[in-house]
């Protein structure tokens, strides 16, 4: 058997069955010993990002899994960096606090490399926070279109009376526009974003429809004149289960 699938062998036993650190440790240390440190940790990753996909499989994120994939990563020795390669260190901690919401607990698992440019209210707390999320809107254009209808009468050469007339008739379009970016964030009471020029603070009680998409969400205030808002640029899933569970 190869030392890839060796390993991921080794790691989904851990995670199914529990396991001993220092017995694992020994094992995988067989397992890789033909391998150059980088192929090694190569190795390692890719069993610790299978035993992510297997435990969020069902969708759900128990305690114990939780836990053993967090020992599981500290015996493996790897890398943040290389774990969340593909996005699956992420996945984890995301899942982790759509389960923390499931069972009414509000946890900050998301840490920010600078201060946030919002002011959060008593009992609010951060779920996640997205850069760079494109703000697009629904913008109304009108434009006037019309034609004319009758015939001409050739009055002399290259002279001709048009008889007939002109009808203009106004024409309201809509279309979907990007009019900011900026950084995005969910709370468990309000999305918020703060853009170059818009600053917006949406209470999650407020809104009256919330669509997801793989990298957005369009939500619309309930008001009679709110239109509907997309963001683009960010994990549409998480942020409507999240909302849903608020």
């Amino acid at each position: 058997m190869e030392a890839s699938d060796l390993a991921i062998q080794l790691v989904a036993e851990a995670l199914r069955q529990g396991f001993s650190d220092d017995v694992l440790r020994e094992q995988l240390r067989i397992a890789t010993a033909n391998l150059d440190p980088t192929e090694k940790f190569a190795v390692l990753a890719n069993a610790w990002c299978q035993a992510v996909d297997t435990a969020l499989d069902d969708h759900l994120l128990t305690d114990e899994e939780e836990a053993r994939l967090a020992t599981l990563k500290n015996a493996l020795g790897v890398a943040d960096a290389l774990l969340d390669k593909n996005g699956h260190l992420t996945r984890l901690v995301k899942a982790a606090v759509l389960r923390d919401l499931q069972k009414g607990v509000v946890k900050c698992r998301c840490s920010m490399s600078a201060p946030l440019p919002f002011k959060l209210i008593r009992g609010e707390e951060l779920l996640w926070a997205f850069p760079h999320v494109a703000l697009n809107e629904r913008i109304k254009k009108r434009d006037v279109i019309g034609g004319s209808s009758g015939f001409s009468i050739r009055l002399a050469k290259g002279i001709y009376w048009r008889i007939g007339g002109f009808r203009a008739v106004p024409r309201v379009r809509e279309e979907v526009k990007q009019t900011d970016s900026g950084l995005f964030a969910i709370t468990n009471k309000h999305l918020l974003f703060n853009g170059v020029v818009r600053h917006l603070k949406l209470p999650i009680t407020g809104l009256a429809t919330v669509e997801p998409f793989d990298s957005a969400i369009e939500v619309q205030r309930d008001s009679g004149s709110a239109t509907p808002m997309l963001f683009l640029g960010l994990d549409g899933w998480f942020v409507y289960n999240a909302i849903q569970l608020c």
